[in-house]
């Protein structure tokens, strides 16, 4: 026996364990099938237990098919938004600003900056009570439009009083404000001349004599 054991041996041994490898495979495969019964018995019954307790209706089945329809219907929108943009970026132009309309952006921005009296000479000889219209739009406000930037050179006559350095950082802060939310132009630079400061009472007499004056021409 010792004999033909030896000389069948690795026969003998591979057999043996194909033997063993198969009876495993097949315990597997017994216990994978009984884990689906038994996860498909579980399921089916937490499924009755729900809609016997009115957890699980055919009304919130409905509502969660809504909620699934609306966010698919997002989705498309979203898609459908994104191609709009891409179909827009592939449009070619340009998109530019006369000089004039940066300035009337700027003169409207400031006029209610207080301690500023006007912008000397320009379209509004009196901003903070609009009483002359010079109809020049170009004096007093000057600007230089580039691109995608903009720089602005005002002149001004201020209130006597007041801090005319707030008064600087205060159009700095209200031009470069109102031309980027209008434009989108970056406001590089504010150039600012004081030429002349006046108290409130000089300078409504003036006002009042320029108004004279207009009515009269």
């Amino acid at each position: 026996m010792e004999n033909i054991f030896n000389q069948y041996k690795w026969p003998i041994l591979i057999g043996t364990a194909g033997f063993i490898l198969a009876i495993l495979f097949l315990t597997v495969g017994l216990l994978q099938s009984m884990l689906k019964l038994i996860l498909t018995i579980a399921g089916s019954v937490l499924g009755f237990y729900l809609q016997a307790h009115g957890i699980l209706t055919y009304t919130n089945m409905a509502g969660w098919r809504n909620i699934m329809e609306n966010s698919n219907r997002k989705e498309q929108n979203s898609k459908s938004e994104t191609e709009i943009k891409n179909d827009n970026n592939n449009i070619r132009g340009a998109l530019t600003y006369e000089d004039k309309v940066i300035q009337k952006i700027v003169g409207l921005s400031i006029g209610s900056i207080d301690g500023l009296l006007t912008v000397d000479g320009g379209f509004f000889s009196n901003i903070a009570e609009k009483i002359v219209n010079t109809n020049d739009e170009t004096a007093g406000v000057g600007v230089e439009v580039g691109r995608k930037q903009v720089a602005v050179d005002l002149s001004i006559v201020a209130e006597y009083g007041k801090n005319i350095a707030e008064i600087y950082e205060e159009i700095k802060k209200i031009v470069a404000k109102q031309v980027s939310q209008m434009t989108e132009l970056e406001v590089v630079e504010v150039n600012v001349d004081v030429t002349d400061i006046k108290t409130r009472e000089q300078y409504e007499k003036d006002a009042v004599s320029l108004e004279d004056r207009a009515t009269s021409a």
